[in-house]
């Protein structure tokens, strides 16, 4: 990676080589053991949604350990100052962005050496060489497809945290679900707790709920509740619409679906 002159202009980024890679730690991981070559041995990890709190979280465990993983590409929709971020500590072979007014935008502002990928040819390169891990945390229906075409490929594993991609997509995900792995809250710890044991020796899951604004309220307490006191989660920070779904416990209907499908089915 190096800029291309001295006055703060745009960034350039060679292509990866395979044994040229190298990873700056974050300031978070200081002091792990650092590599600055890569090894056969590296798994190439795809990351989508990377503007997202799983996406972030993904790198942040790619950069403690890049003696084990390599970032393969990553996508944004249009959060490209993120994009710019994670350029400046991993060095894809591709990066994506989905909406097209932002590509164009990121692409006039950072002339790059890599592909920058559209939403089609993002679909493209996940039928086709997405890497050994996809993780999809993708907020929303647009997520399903990013999941569908990762699947195709028969060698990648899809690191699921995108909820809709079961909820409405299930039935054509479910041929491919031995190589599916729910990565997010109580569908990660139930996929874990079933780990090694036999599908008939269970005879149920159990999704916890925190209860959210409203719980320990009574039935006709509830009956007045307010728009802003469903939006007042006690713990989490959401978008309007996930924090009502929570305070109605909506969402858990949803995971009871996603359940289905990601780890019950399988009986």
């Amino acid at each position: 990676m190096g800029r291309s002159g001295s006055s703060g202009e745009s960034l350039t980024f060679v292509s990866p080589g395979a044994l040229a890679q190298g990873f700056r730690a974050p300031a978070s991981h200081a002091g792990g053991r650092w590599f600055e070559s890569i090894t056969p041995h590296l798994r190439r990890v795809t990351v989508l949604g990377a503007s997202g709190s799983i996406g972030q979280q993904t790198l942040s465990l790619l950069a403690a350990y890049p003696h084990k993983y390599r970032l393969a590409g990553l996508s944004v929709h249009r959060n490209t100052q993120v994009l710019e971020r994670c350029l400046a500590d991993f060095l894809p072979e591709w990066v994506a962005i989905t909406d097209d007014q932002a590509r164009a935008d990121f692409i006039g502002r950072n002339p790059l050496s890599i592909p920058v990928l559209s939403k089609e040819a993002l679909y493209e390169r996940l039928a086709t060489d997405p890497g050994e891990v996809v993780v999809n945390g993708i907020v929303g229906a647009a997520g399903f497809w990013a999941s569908y075409y990762a699947l195709q490929h028969p060698a990648a594993r899809l690191a699921l945290a995108n909820k809709e991609s079961l909820v409405f997509g299930g039935r054509w995900l479910a041929p491919f679900r031995a190589r599916l792995v729910p990565v997010d809250s109580e569908h990660s710890a139930l996929f874990q707790c079933l780990h090694g044991e036999a599908p008939e020796s269970v005879e149920a899951l159990i999704l916890t709920a925190s209860g959210g604004p409203f719980r320990g309220k009574k039935r006709s307490q509830l009956e007045r509740i307010t728009p802003d006191e469903a939006l007042a989660h006690p713990v989490w920070k959401m978008g309007s619409r996930i924090t009502v779904d929570s305070a109605t416990l909506i969402n858990k209907a949803l995971e009871l679906i996603e359940a289905y499908w990601a780890l019950w089915r399988a009986r």
